[in-house]
């Protein structure tokens, strides 16, 4: 007989202890992880490079660059047309790769 595995939560962490699986509780204020693109990934390093001479030799780490970002960008007056810009200019990428999805989905690898 196997033991009762607990309903999992997309999203949420889980540890094993003494065998058994358990919920990990994060504070309310922790937020899960977002993913970005490979291509804000990399504009995201490249600033945080640039950002050392401007520090005085200091290394930022990334997630105070990130942070600076997103509070400047989300505090600016254009922020929603920004997102809206972006969102646009990315829409035709995931377009495509859904209807890639769809294709291989159905059966017809040739989705170019």
């Amino acid at each position: 007989m196997q033991p009762d595995l607990p309903t999992l939560q997309e999203g949420e962490l889980y540890v094993v202890q003494h065998g058994q699986l358990k919920h990990l509780e994060r504070p309310p204020d922790d937020l899960p992880r977002v993913p970005i693109s490979q291509a804000a990934r990399e504009r995201l390093l490249e600033l945080r490079r640039r950002c050392r001479k401007a520090l005085g030799g200091f290394r930022p780490d990334v997630a105070l660059v990130a942070s600076a970002l997103i509070e400047q960008g989300a505090g600016s007056n254009d922020a929603e047309l920004i997102v809206a810009a972006y969102y646009a200019a990315t829409a035709a990428t995931r377009q495509r790769e859904h209807w890639r999805g769809f294709q291989r989905q159905c059966g017809n690898g040739s989705a170019k």
